[in-house]
């Protein structure tokens, strides 16, 4: 939530950079029964999805290891 505030604060007040949606692929435990295998990274993974303004992270969400930035990026872009 603190992440999430922060982020708006700084969308509505830079006025300047570009902003940038990347993931992060986040390596599940062997344990985790939850987790899906993804066939790109060839392991069982979750994944940040992060939206930066130039170097700023400014959101983060998180899904299953298959999930596409696509289905993150407007609602994170919304704020």
């Amino acid at each position: 939530m603190l992440m999430e505030i922060v982020g708006t604060m700084i969308c509505r007040e830079s006025g300047v950079g570009a902003g940038v949606m990347d993931s992060t692929p986040l390596e599940a435990s062997r344990y985790d029964s939850n987790a899906e295998n993804n066939p790109h990274y060839k392991c069982k993974m979750d994944r940040a999805h992060i939206f930066h303004i130039d170097d700023i992270p400014v959101f983060c969400c998180y899904s299953g290891g298959t999930e596409s930035d696509s289905n993150y990026a407007f609602p994170m872009i919304r704020g």
